[in-house]
């Protein structure tokens, strides 16, 4: 299961990477919807087309790592890590024994170039109308141009090399500790383990230092002319550093001090400063711009600034002039509850209230995904609709949602039946016919993929152990590959040992009350018997 959860997890980083700005993530290449959905049904695959019936494509997949793209077809691995491709109704095993890390396969941003790592390190790649060729062995990661035309990737020794669709082999640089390609492909800032940074044109020979002995912030921006912006004296306790921009041909320049995230939009930097301040500020401008206080986060549409501040009330910045457009919205760390498509801004509230500016699409929304031009959501009662932000009182119902496990819109979660560690989160009273007692669950905190548990039992209590959930479906999960917990109702589970589901002890729901209670009545039966202890 962890390495089943990890494709959904990096998703969502690179996801909340693209909302704050740091990072070089936006495409040139304009993105299409083919309004298609991807679903699974347990390790099933399926795909759903429009006007049409859903299609099965194959069994014994890994959940996750699905990929559709636009008018190509369908990537996936499967449990066994073989790697297929799905076009017009045909499967084609595409290699096998594939990486199980969370880039074992890509495609570039213009859907023509096709690469996969192998289980030990090898990179292949399929160039638009070409065979498949070998890139490179032992290699750590590696990106594709939004093109298609160039595949950078870094080996084990810290080389950084580009391959281009001509087969051309180049060395770019050694000692890499991380680089950011330009939109267009055509440059590239390499930073050292060295704390040196160069800036290389892939049609020159050689690169250009911009600076030495300089510890910069992990995430640059390197515009398609080369233009640099990064932070650096980046204090990591407090989040911070220094702004700075450096044109193609000039010096740099600090554009703000105690920075902890921007973005760059043409010549103007939006930046949020360590107390919370949103200030925009041109490239030649002596002086920024305060736009509001108190801020979690910005988004940018043109001309237009939208911003949740720390009530969580989300505001618009037009032009200087502020108006409130959403009250209690739902501002987490991963999940993507507020978005941006066309120039729409959508967004979900605590309460479970969907919006789109200011008009209310749904009560009851427990998940959405905002792709190109549709909106997609499903709600508490297991429903799925979508819906455009120009005809929001036109809506269409997927056929029944719950027959599937997991539903994916635009390569993104929308729909989930598979349980998880939110569902079995409580205290649990442990029915038996001797003294019974106490199973407390709670979230890890590190991650989602662990449970923290402490068992309580005929007045023992057992440290809290971290447990892993190694599998889990519609009905059961299971734990450290060892216990397998079963749903019976929302108040009631059975826990059993893998593979003796016959024999099983019942878990309801409890409180914490009953759970001090019980402890209470043991901590009072031990004092009271010590005490007798001593007495004799």
């Amino acid at each position: 299961m962890f390495r089943r959860m990890k494709w959904k997890i990096v998703a969502v980083l690179l996801c909340t990477l693209f909302i704050i700005g740091c990072s070089n993530t936006s495409m040139s290449i304009e993105q299409q919807n083919d309004d298609v959905y991807v679903m699974m049904k347990g390790t099933d695959l399926y795909i759903k087309y429009p006007k049409k019936d859903a299609e099965k494509v194959a069994s014994n997949i890994m959940d996750g790592s699905a990929h559709y793209y636009d008018e190509k077809g369908l990537v996936f691995i499967d449990n066994d890590y073989n790697l297929y491709l799905y076009e017009d109704g045909k499967k084609e095993k595409i290699a096998k024994n594939v990486s199980d890390d969370y880039n074992a396969y890509n495609i570039s941003a213009n859907n023509e170039t096709f690469a996969y790592l192998s289980d030990d390190g090898d990179l292949y790649a399929i160039f638009k109308d070409k065979d498949k060729i070998k890139v490179a062995s032992d290699v750590s990661y590696y990106t594709i141009s939004s093109d298609g035309e160039y595949i950078y990737y870094v080996n084990e020794e810290d080389e950084l090399y580009s391959f281009t669709s001509e087969e051309q082999k180049d060395k770019i640089a050694s000692d890499v500790d991380f680089y950011y390609v330009s939109n267009n492909g055509e440059k590239i800032v390499i930073y050292t383990y060295e704390d040196d940074l160069y800036i290389r044109d892939i049609e020159e020979d050689d690169k250009t230092k911009v600076f030495s002995g300089e510890e910069i912030y992990r995430y640059v921006h390197i515009d398609d002319n080369g233009d640099l912006s990064y932070l650096s004296d980046y204090d990591y306790y407090d989040g911070k550093g220094e702004l700075y921009f450096k044109p193609a041909n000039g010096e740099k320049i600090r554009i703000a001090s105690d920075v902890t995230s921007f973005q760059k939009h043409d010549d103007t930097f939006y930046l949020l400063d360590v107390d919370n301040n949103l200030y925009v500020k041109d490239t030649d401008a002596e002086q920024s711009e305060k736009l509001a206080v108190d801020v979690q986060q910005y988004f940018v549409v043109g001309n237009k600034v939208y911003y949740v501040d720390s009530d969580d009330n989300l505001f618009l910045n037009k032009n200087g002039k502020k108006e409130k457009i959403g009250v209690d919205v739902s501002c987490g760390d991963y999940l993507k509850e507020v978005s941006v498509i066309e120039d729409n801004i959508i967004f979900l509230t605590k309460d479970k209230e969907l919006y789109c500016n200011t008009e209310k699409v749904s009560a009851n929304v427990e998940t959405y995904v905002a792709y190109v031009d549709r909106i997609v959501y499903s709600t508490t009662d297991g429903a799925l609709h979508s819906v455009s932000p120009k005809k929001l009182d036109k809506k269409k119902a997927f056929e029944n949602p719950k027959s599937y496990s997991s539903i994916y819109y635009g390569n993104q979660l929308v729909y989930n039946s598979t349980l998880s560690a939110e569902d079995i989160v409580g205290v649990w009273e442990i029915e038996s016919d001797y003294s019974g007692g106490f199973i407390e669950i709670l979230q890890n905190d590190s991650s989602d993929d662990f449970i923290d548990l402490t068992l309580y039992f005929e007045g023992e209590e057992d440290e809290e152990s971290a447990c892993e959930i190694t599998d889990a479906t519609e009905t059961t999960i299971t734990v450290d590959d060892e216990v397998v917990f079963t749903k019976v109702s929302d108040n009631k589970w059975e826990i059993s040992d893998v593979g003796d589901s016959d024999n099983y002890l019942t878990l309801t729901k409890s409180s914490d009350k009953n759970l001090a209670d019980y402890r209470d009545k043991y901590d009072s039966y031990y004092d009271s018997y010590y005490d007798e202890e001593e007495y004799y």
